[in-house]
């Protein structure tokens, strides 16, 4: 039975999607006959599990097969500036008997957007191909960043590995929910989940919102997440609970008939917000940028081109006058995350190369 480690932040009780998505990761390996442990930095560099404690990574890597590093450079140093983690992969490389190192990249680097952020994204760009050179084997969270770790050299062996829902699935208490919002039978509950980041798209939310209301006055509009905005709508009854537990806040999603997804370099494979509404079975409107992931396309989602505020809004209030395209959406978005992004799907695509054999 192969010992994993999953290598991740101590948050401490913050909001952490890659968190969660390493929690949800290592339950489910566990399932597939893995003795899968979560192993959390503190700030101090120690490491640490429920029982245990290292100090240094390369401490805490003697008790396993294969070490999976879950990766974005601001998990692990201020401004993404880590060169203790390139240090230490590097000198685990070089032992004779090490663990596998695995290396999963939901983030590689800033953008080279102006001085600061060039500047961010230099050095973190030099840290990910160290880290790269240094792992047996890369996993991805969207297909645009696979193929340019692809690309890079020497080669590795570059996969595509979405993250799936990091929330309970809640589609059974979708009635209860709705009576519990005050929801008429024909009333149309519009849901957008965010954490307040500027890449969410807030005007592309009260666009939608108020196009709808024009033919839909019957409407509630839910902006879920612990550091969500409120769109600034009109004559829209808007609800924004804040932080919840994660059954609460799944439930809500399960309540609702609309997902708003604006998303400022398209919905993708990363996105966690986007797979609990499929993970749901609600209809899911995003846009389209360029780092949405061709299986996006295949119509489990309704897209409009990112810039482009007119047309999204547009296909929002065209879904929801059409009661049954929707359903057919939520339908196709639903089977797509069963089959290609719910967490048993992607633990099994990871599992080969967990293992020397």
């Amino acid at each position: 039975m192969s010992r994993v480690a999953l290598l991740c932040r101590d948050s401490r009780g913050r909001v952490d999607a890659i968190g969660d998505a390493t929690a949800c990761l290592a339950a489910t390996l566990r399932h597939e006959g893995f003795v899968a442990d979560v192993v959390l930095r503190d700030a101090d560099g120690t490491w640490h599990t429920g029982d245990r404690r290292w100090v240094g990574l390369l401490a805490a890597s003697g008790d396993y097969e294969a070490l999976v590093l879950q990766y974005n450079p601001f998990l692990y140093g201020r401004r993404g500036f880590a060169p203790w983690l390139v240090r230490d992969f590097l000198r685990l490389r070089a032992r004779r008997r090490r663990p596998v190192l695995v290396l999963y990249v939901h983030e590689p680097a800033m953008p080279l957007i102006g001085l600061r952020k060039t500047l961010m994204g230099l050095w973190q760009r030099l840290q990910l191909r160290a880290l790269r050179f240094a792992a047996d084997r890369i996993f991805v969270t969207t297909e645009a960043w696979t193929a340019e770790l692809a690309s890079m050299h020497p080669r590795r062996r570059v996969s595509h590995l979405p993250v799936g829902s990091t929330l309970p699935d809640m589609r059974s208490a979708r009635a209860e929910a709705r009576a519990s919002l005050a929801v008429d039978p024909d009333e149309l509950v519009v849901a957008t989940l965010s954490s307040g980041h500027e890449s969410h798209l807030l005007e592309y939310v009260a666009a939608a919102v108020d196009r709808i209301a024009k033919r839909t006055p019957a409407l509630l509009l839910l902006a879920l997440g612990a550091g969500a905005s409120e769109p600034p709508v009109n004559g829209v009854r808007v609800m924004r609970p804040g932080e919840l537990p994660p059954g609460e806040l799944a439930a809500l999603v399960a309540a609702s008939d609309l997902f708003l997804v604006p998303l400022v370099d398209g919905a993708s494979t990363r996105r966690t917000s986007m797979m609990t509404a499929l993970q749901h079975g609600v209809a899911v409107i995003a846009t389209d940028g360029p780092l949405t992931d061709s299986i996006l396309r295949g119509g489990a989602v309704a897209f409009a081109p990112v810039g482009d505020i007119g047309a999204f809004a547009d296909t929002a209030a065209g879904l929801a006058a059409d009661s049954a395209r929707r359903i057919r959406l939520a339908a196709a978005g639903r089977e797509l995350y069963r089959r290609s992004f719910d967490w048993p799907a992607l633990a099994r695509s990871m599992a080969p190369a967990l293992s020397r054999e």
